[in-house]
C-alpha cells in the first residue's frame, strides 16, 4: 500500500470507500447495502469487510463487487488489492411486524424456485411497488430484446426525463426527492429496496445518466411483501396460492401467544 494509506486504520479507509461509493449510487442502494458494513480486518493487500446478514453478503458479492474493488483500489493505489465479505451477524432473525405480536415466517420462495405465472406479477407485484415504479420495471424490462432473457436485463442508460416521459410522470417520482432532512424515495429506489433493481448514478444534476438493470421475471412475493398489501389483495393472493397448489399459511403471520412456548 502507498504512505498515504499506511497511516490509516483499515476502519478509515473503509470509510473512505464508502463515502466514494454512496456518491455512484442511489441513496436507497446505499442505505440498504452497504452502509452497515464494516472492516473487520486488513492484512497486507486484503480487507475483509462483515456484512449485516447472508442475504446482504450474497447481493453485494453478486451486484457491487467490482464497483467496490475499483473503489477500494483506487483508495489504496494498488489495482491487485482484494477483498473479501463474511457474514456480520450469523444467527437468523424474525422480522417484528409493527405493534401487533405477529412474526412473520422467515424463507424466500425463490429459494424453491417458485417463478411468476402469468397475471401473478401484474396483479401483486404491480400493486406492491405501485404504478410509477412498475412501469418502469416493465419499460426496462420491454427494452430488453433478446431472444433468450437471463436473469437480468443487460444494464443499459437511462435519463430520468426520458422515464418521466415514458411513464408518464414527474423526474422527481423516479428520482426520489428530499425534503428538509427527510428522504422520500422514487421509482429507482422502490425497486431497489424490493432487490428487483440495480441502478448506478453518474454525472451532476441536472445531466445525470442512470444505469439500470431489472429482473426479467418475479418471484412469489415473500411472506414479508405480501402483508404489505391492502386486505383484499391480501385475500385475493390467498386464493391464488390455493388455486396453484401453494398452502396460504406459509405466507400468514402467526401469534406466538397462541402456541407452546
Amino acid at each position: 500500500m502507498n504512505d498515504k494509506v499506511d497511516i490509516l486504520t483499515p476502519d478509515q479507509v473503509w470509510t473512505a470507500v464508502l463515502g466514494d461509493l454512496q456518491l455512484q449510487l442511489t441513496g436507497a442502494t446505499f442505505e440498504q447495502w452497504l452502509q452497515r458494513t464494516r472492516c473487520v480486518s486488513c492484512n497486507g493487500d486484503g480487507f475483509v469487510i462483515a456484512v449485516h446478514n447472508e442475504s446482504a453478503r450474497e447481493w453485494i458479492e453478486a451486484r457491487l463487487a467490482g464497483m467496490i474493488q475499483r473503489a477500494l483500489a483506487a483508495r489504496v493505489g494498488q489495482p491487485a488489492v482484494k477483498i473479501r465479505f463474511i457474514t456480520d451477524t450469523p444467527k437468523a432473525t424474525l422480522e417484528i411486524v409493527e405493534p401487533r405480536g405477529f412474526i412473520l415466517p422467515d424463507f424466500d420462495p425463490k429459494e424453491a424456485g417458485w417463478f411468476d405465472v402469468t397475471g401473478y406479477a401484474s396483479t401483486f407485484w404491480a400493486a406492491l411497488l405501485g404504478r410509477i415504479a412498475w412501469r418502469v420495471w416493465e419499460i426496462v424490462r420491454e427494452a430488453d430484446h433478446r431472444r433468450d432473457k437471463s436473469e437480468w436485463t443487460p444494464a443499459r442508460r437511462w435519463t430520468a426525463p426520458r422515464l418521466a416521459e415514458l411513464v408518464p410522470c414527474g423526474r422527481q417520482a423516479i428520482i426520489g426527492v428530499t425534503r428538509g432532512d427527510r428522504r422520500q424515495i422514487g421509482a429507482f429506489g422502490r425497486l431497489e429496496e424490493l432487490g428487483i433493481a440495480q441502478v448506478q448514478r453518474q454525472g451532476v444534476n441536472p445531466h445525470v445518466i442512470y444505469t439500470l438493470s431489472v429482473q426479467t421475471r418475479l418471484a412469489l412475493l415473500s411472506p414479508t411483501h405480501t402483508q404489505q398489501l391492502g386486505e383484499n389483495l391480501r385475500v385475493k393472493h390467498d386464493h391464488w396460492l390455493e388455486e396453484h397448489g401453494f398452502d396460504p399459511k406459509d405466507w400468514f403471520p402467526h401469534n406466538p401467544s397462541c402456541g407452546n412456548e
